[in-house]
């Protein structure tokens, strides 16, 4: 008697669908004593995570980056 068995596909990594790019990191009194030095105030947007959805929060928090937000604050609802 012969058995078949099926055909097992080979496993092939697949590229993430994201990528993550790195900035360097200013803490927060490094931000508030530039801004300080240049007689200026910080631009901080309040933004909640997730409204209306995950996708919509990506693109506002590149926008609110672009716009030269000096700190974002993410609130997170509970």
């Amino acid at each position: 008697m012969h058995v078949t068995l099926p055909r097992i596909k080979p496993f092939r990594f697949k590229a993430p669908t994201a990528t993550l790019s790195t900035v360097p990191i200013v803490g927060f009194s490094e931000t508030f004593s530039k801004l300080k030095q240049q007689g200026n105030v910080a631009f901080i947007p309040y933004i909640t995570a997730g409204d209306p959805d995950l996708s919509t929060l990506a693109q506002a928090l590149k926008v609110l980056d672009s716009c030269g937000s000096d700190i974002i604050e993410l609130g997170v609802p509970y």
